[in-house]
């Protein structure tokens, strides 16, 4: 049964049960990172489970294998992508990164002001939004969004 398995693993790209063990002995102290690491847990935990498993009769064992070939690199493949995307997206972000915005919170409150000036002097919010927006150089969707999140911080 392990060596119907290594053939899939090597199929999908992985190490076999043999190479992993290597691995892990080379490795003993610092921890392998990244796919290796996510590599060498699939690998261990599914050595784990058939070592538990009790010992199957040849047919049972010859209906297992007819089952495992040729579909088994597929799932894992499957799996390993599942799983790095759901550590990428519990990772931290990096700071810095995403869009700046165009009014810092200070400018945000002087073009609210504006906007509130010349919302008092009946001009339409259509072209209130257009001249504060050429005031402070953005667009008038700019000054939109800051004015509708005003009270919010």
């Amino acid at each position: 049964m392990i060596e119907a398995l290594d053939e899939e693993f090597r199929a999908a790209g992985l190490p076999s049960f043999g190479e992993m063990i290597r691995t892990l002995s080379r490795a003993s102290g610092s921890a392998p990172l990244g796919r290796k690491k996510l590599e060498l847990g699939i690998v261990m935990g599914m050595k784990t489970a058939i070592d538990q498993m009790p010992e199957p009769s040849a047919k049972q064992l010859e209906k297992y294998l007819q089952a495992t070939r040729g579909k088994l690199r597929y799932q894992i493949r499957q799996e390993i992508t599942k799983s790095f995307e759901r550590i990428k997206k519990s990772l931290p972000r990096r700071p810095g990164t995403g869009r700046r915005k165009a009014l810092d919170p200070q400018l945000e409150n002087q073009a609210c002001d504006q906007v509130a000036a010349l919302i008092r002097q009946k001009v339409p919010y259509p072209i209130v939004l257009k001249r504060v927006g050429e005031r402070f150089g953005v667009s008038g969707r700019t000054i939109q969004r800051a004015w509708q999140k005003r009270g919010q911080s």
